[in-house]
C-alpha cells in the first residue's frame, strides 16, 4: 500500500518512472513555450507543478510509511504538530521540560488541521488505517 492506499505491489517501475520523464518533459517544455510567448503568470506555477510532479512519481510507488519509525524526525515532528493542535502553545513539544524545534511548523500544520489532532495525520503522505492519532 502506498500513501494512498493504492496497492502498487505489481507496478512496473522501470516503465512508470519512464513515463513519468515523458509527462515531465513534456509538461517543462510546454511551460517554456508558454513563457517564451509572454504569459508571465505562468512562470511561477510551472516549476511549482514541476516539483509537485517529481514528489508525486517519487514517493507513489512507496510501499510502506518511509520515515515514520520510532524515534525518526518524521514522528518528532508528527507529535508537535497534533500537539499544538490539541490546544497546547506551539513550543510544547508534548514531552514534558522538552520544546518543539519548529514552533511556527506546528502552528502552521495544526491550523490546516482545523486544530483537531486527528486530521494532523491526514496532511502527512501515509495511510491513517497505518497511523492514527485517535488510536
Amino acid at each position: 500500500m502506498n500513501f494512498l492506499g493504492m496497492d502498487v505491489g505489481d507496478l512496473d517501475l522501470a516503465r512508470f518512472f519512464q513515463a513519468g520523464r515523458a509527462v515531465y518533459l513534456f509538461l517543462y517544455l510546454l511551460w517554456v513555450a508558454l513563457v517564451w510567448n509572454n504569459e508571465r503568470r505562468l512562470s511561477l506555477w510551472g516549476p511549482v507543478a514541476l516539483g509537485l510532479l517529481i514528489w508525486f512519481v517519487t514517493s507513489f510507488p512507496l510501499q510502506r510509511n518511509y520515515g515514520l519509525a520510532m524515534g525518526t524526525d518524521r514522528l518528532r515532528n508528527l507529535w508537535w504538530c497534533a500537539t499544538t493542535a490539541a490546544g497546547q502553545p506551539p513550543w510544547e513539544s508534548g514531552v514534558v521540560g522538552r520544546l518543539s524545534l519548529e514552533p511556527a511548523w506546528s502552528l502552521l500544520v495544526s491550523v490546516l488541521a482545523l486544530r483537531d489532532p486527528a486530521l494532523v495525520s491526514v496532511l502527512y503522505p501515509f495511510p491513517r488505517s497505518r497511523f492514527s492519532l485517535s488510536e
